[in-house]
């Protein structure tokens, strides 16, 4: 799938909710979930139903299509309205599936985000870093993936490098998140851990215990602290935080 070639925008749905990873655990937060993602076969554990490719923008696929010359203008209104009924918000998440597949229409729609005072959050896989660099000053808040070789079928180390590297800027709030498998190996924390340090240990980690799901399951609790020991050792702030959201049965 060649990036950023779509003439339409696909939208799988927008809610609001509390983020339930990471460093802003508990927060409440508008979500737009863009539908398709780059990696393929895909990860293991992946919970998301992505859509097939039918170059739609679409909130509701039975009854809506709707062209891309009206997509921002609808998302606005529908934040706006989230904002209103649901908020206060702590920010907009952009999540996906891959958000930056969609990166010149994320630029329209930030721009405009920001006009209502809301923070930007962008949820991403950490592989598309031409596609990040268009819009890195225009986040606020990058989480992002680094996806381990056993459970995506092939090694990201290139591309999450220089990934990372773009992200390395003090206006933008970064941290990076590892599912943690029971397939998940020591070797591949340890060569996760080199490339964080290697650009700036003071990057906060996030160890992921994975959400049972396809019988993928999580590594026993002895393994799980010793790899945040390991990790411990080389960067700044470690935690190993579960998903919240799942535990409390909320989307």
């Amino acid at each position: 799938m060649k990036i950023n070639q779509f003439k339409k925008l696909d939208i799988q749905e927008v809610f609001s909710s509390i983020q339930g990873e990471g460093i802003f655990v508990g927060e409440k937060q508008i979500f737009i979930r863009f539908s398709r993602c780059n990696l393929r076969p895909g990860c293991s554990y992946c919970d998301t139903k992505i859509k097939p490719l039918n170059n739609t923008f679409s909130l509701n696929p039975a009854k809506n299509k709707t062209e891309i010359k009206n997509a921002i203008n609808q998302l606005i209104k529908l934040i706006k309205n989230l904002e209103t009924t649901s908020g206060p918000h702590h920010s907009v998440s952009l999540t996906g599936g891959e958000p930056l597949l969609y990166v010149d229409y994320l630029a329209l729609l930030i721009s405009q985000i920001k006009k209502m005072k809301l923070k930007t959050y962008l949820e991403t896989n950490g592989t598309c870093y031409k596609q990040f660099e268009k819009i890195k000053n225009k986040i606020d808040i990058l989480a992002m993936d680094i996806k381990l070789p056993t459970d995506c079928r092939k090694s990201y180390w290139r591309e999450h490098k220089k990934f990372l590297t773009l992200a390395n800027n003090k206006k933008i709030f970064t941290f990076i998140k590892i599912v943690l498998t029971a397939k998940t190996t020591q070797q591949e924390i340890q060569t996760s851990v080199k490339l964080i340090a290697d650009i700036n240990k003071n990057i906060p980690l996030i160890l992921q215990p994975v959400t049972p799901v396809k019988k993928i399951f999580p590594p026993k609790n002895n393994i799980i602290l010793a790899y945040q020991s390991l990790a411990g050792k080389h960067l700044k702030e470690v935690r190993v935080i579960p998903q919240i959201h799942k535990i409390l049965g909320l989307k």
